[in-house]
């Protein structure tokens, strides 16, 4: 395994003499791996070792266990140890976001920290191929094009993160530590069904085996395809979106007005006609993603209808919009005006009701009790879930929307403002303006027509599902 993992270093130049590594260690087995594997390879390659672990403050005693598990190792080799905790469940639930989700966005931020301290000049990671092959295959079930099927890079943000062992197997980490007589941590919580990967894991991935032996090395070299690929669009793209893209607005005296603070591009239309339909879908991808847009296919495919002339205007997040007119297609940021509908603002009782006399609606909020089967309620793990405790008020508030509302639906994985969430469901503008919202404070839980986001009440332990339902007055 050594010998793998120096050769895969030396080809693809993952490590240079003179670096300050610094060696992510959770405990687990393919991370103390790689720490001791870097260890024998410490002189040959001439990097300096540092270990770095965060502590997530998730499984409580078992973490602490972790903690010291690994700054004892590291003391043993003789390498420094810096370690950060942060505060996952809180974090996971003020920023709407899983557990998952928000430990590695919490990891990730302690990582920056210690490169911009500058103790370290980058992190390698554990990442195995058999990560490589879930997450593509995971990636997959979901739903990705050739970016997402790429999986897991070797080389993250200009080398400031790599991923040595992407070559090597779970199985091979393991067989390593055991001749070594190395003991790990094991994670417990890798063994619980609720989370997505871990079903993968133990479920699918050896129905795969069963099909193909070789079915993870299959799914790991068609990831390193996809990324040849990848690297292959970047460059063209860069080369081709120059010739076609236009900053600004054009001008009656034939020219083009932008600023720094205008973000707005247009897309010579006779000259994008001329590219297949994959060069124009690679060269929208890249303009909203310069401009920090999360695009997914049906926004692709709403601008694609812009440049075919089949359509006159296309909705995108975050406010942007694109407009086609004779000769070009331009993307820009859409204004954002606060609704003028008639206001209103009206106390809403769980249970109970509120009769909303300005749109003619009756609202209604019921409580519906949670078995204690249900795990996925229960152990608070559904995404864009809102957990109130024992001291909730008991009652809402239903009011019209207003801009700058955000909203995690039930079927989302993140929030979204209520206005991209009101043009997906093709709500008339006239009714926009008025269009109601259920609120606690300033949290949206509730828009109609759409998947209520999950809201869970506590009281002594047992918990219940908030339900707000609508129907017109008569």
């Amino acid at each position: 395994m050594v010998e793998a993992l120096a050769k895969d270093i030396r080809e693809r130049n993952l490590l240079r003499a003179g670096d300050r590594v610094g060696v992510a260690v959770s405990g687990g087995a393919d991370s103390v791996a790689l720490l001791r594997a870097l260890h024998e390879l410490q002189q040959e390659l001439g990097v300096v070792l540092t270990v770095v672990h965060f502590h997530h403050g998730i499984r409580g005693a078992e973490a602490d266990k972790d903690e010291v598990f690994v700054a004892e190792l590291t003391q043993r080799l003789g390498f420094e140890c810096v370690i950060g905790r942060g505060d996952v469940p809180r974090h996971a639930q003020l920023s709407r976001q899983s557990e998952e989700t928000a430990a590695r966005e919490l990891r990730y931020r302690f990582f920056e920290s210690v490169l911009r301290s500058g103790a370290v000049d980058l992190i390698a990671t554990a990442h195995t191929m058999d990560d490589q092959a879930e997450t593509m295959l995971m990636r997959l079930i979901r739903g990705a094009g050739l970016r997402g099927l790429a999986g897991i890079h070797a080389v993250k943000d200009g080398r400031r993160y790599v991923r040595p062992m992407l070559g090597i197997r779970r199985s091979d980490v393991e067989s390593y530590l055991r001749k070594l007589k190395q003991d790990w941590r094991e994670d417990a919580t890798n063994e619980e069904r609720k989370h997505f990967r871990n079903r993968l894991r133990h479920e699918l991935l050896p129905r795969l085996k069963e099909l193909n032996p070789n079915g993870v090395e299959v799914l790991a070299r068609t990831a390193g395809i996809a990324q040849g690929e990848e690297e292959y669009w970047a460059a063209e793209v860069a080369r081709l979106l120059p010739m076609v893209a236009l900053p600004g607005k054009p001008t009656r005296g034939g020219g083009r007005a932008s600023s720094p603070a205008d973000e707005t591009i247009a897309f010579d239309l006779e000259k994008m006609n001329k590219y297949p339909v994959a060069v124009q879908r690679r060269l929208l991808l890249e303009v909203l993603r310069r401009r920090g847009v999360d695009a997914d296919s049906e926004h692709i495919e709403a601008l694609l209808a812009l440049v075919r002339g089949k359509a006159k205007a296309a909705d995108l997040p975050e406010g942007w919009r694109g407009v086609r007119s004779f000769r070009e297609l331009r993307i820009e940021k859409a204004s954002a005006p606060e609704p003028k509908g008639q206001a209103y603002e009206h106390p809403l009782p769980v249970p109970g009701e509120a009769a909303i006399g300005e749109i003619k609606l009756l609202v209604q909020a019921r409580l519906e009790h949670v078995p204690p089967g249900d795990g996925a309620y229960n152990s608070g793990q559904v995404a864009g879930e809102l957990l109130l405790r024992d001291g909730f008020s008991g009652t809402l508030t239903v009011r019209n929307w207003r801009a700058g509302d955000r909203f995690w639906a039930g079927n989302s994985k993140s929030t979204k403002k209520v206005q991209d969430v009101l043009q997906q469901l093709k709500v008339p503008a006239a009714a926009r303006k008025s269009w109601p919202v259920v609120a606690l404070g300033d949290e949206i839980i509730w828009v109609r027509g759409a998947r209520q986001r999950p809201v869970r009440v506590g009281f002594r332990g047992q918990f219940s599902r908030v339900v707000v339902e609508a129907r017109e007055l008569e």
